[in-house]
């Protein structure tokens, strides 16, 4: 069975061209034996395969079965979509907010891909503060610093506010690098941007 994956990059590539970039890896060798790797790659894919029938009916037409992330906000590696709808705790993948367009369009790292693939820190109801003198506050919380330039020493926009997030959004908070681009800096995202839920499948 042929199974078409979806890259974070919006890009199609066949099952065959899968197995050969995770046999490769996207950050060095994952070890072993190449036999070893491959039944757990044929695996994966048999799992596609396998439960792909079951999304058709549940996910939206940008929303794949499988997204392959190498952001590094995220773990690396394959996230599987999941039936249940966005909550707290939940990694989303979500269209690239209009508050951060312009900066994606001027560079070339994770937020030019088409979608992010980030955690949901909060939700409707709930408190969130930011700014640059106390940083990253969700109902009383003191979660993270928030920058005001990039890695780059390029300025960052930041989305400075304090209030109670409305019903349908949602505060993205990726806690893995410090420098992650989130809701921090582009605000909270709609419910109606949000492609799907994914679970890590297979990471590294």
């Amino acid at each position: 069975m042929k199974v078409d994956l979806m890259l974070s990059k919006d890009t199609k590539i066949s099952s065959g061209r899968v197995q050969e970039r995770l046999l490769r890896g996207s950050h060095g060798d994952w070890g072993g034996s190449v036999s070893h790797r491959s039944w757990k790659i044929s695996a994966v894919l048999l799992l596609a395969g396998v439960t792909s029938a079951a999304f058709v009916g549940s996910t939206r037409v940008d929303a794949p079965l499988l997204l392959w992330n190498d952001s590094p906000s995220m773990d690396a590696g394959i996230y599987l979509k999941a039936k249940y709808p966005p909550a707290a705790g939940a990694i989303v993948s979500v269209e690239i907010p209009e508050a951060a367009q312009l900066y994606a369009a001027q560079r070339s790292i994770e937020i030019t891909w088409g979608s992010f693939l980030k955690p949901i820190a909060a939700v409707g109801g709930d408190r969130v503060c930011v700014s640059l003198d106390e940083g990253l506050v969700i109902n009383g919380k003191k979660r993270a610093e928030v920058r005001h330039r990039d890695s780059s020493g390029n300025v960052i926009a930041v989305w400075q506010q304090c209030r109670k997030l409305l019903n349908n959004e949602y505060f993205l908070y990726a806690s893995r690098i410090p420098e992650s681009y989130d809701s921090r800096y582009y605000g909270p995202v709609r419910r109606k941007t949000i492609k799907g839920v994914y679970e890590p499948l297979w990471t590294w």
